[in-house]
């Protein structure tokens, strides 16, 4: 399962200490994207 979620950040990192224990009950992949994503089935 793939979920995004928009954060405000300095870098990578400073959201995976936001998310603290909750981090840790997934596989956190950060990466930047568009403010707008389009998606589809």
């Amino acid at each position: 399962m793939v979920m995004y979620c928009w954060w405000k950040a300095n870098d990578p990192e400073a959201i995976i200490e936001t998310l603290g224990e909750m981090g840790g009950m997934f596989l956190n992949e950060v990466k930047e994207m568009p403010n707008v994503i389009g998606i589809t089935d």
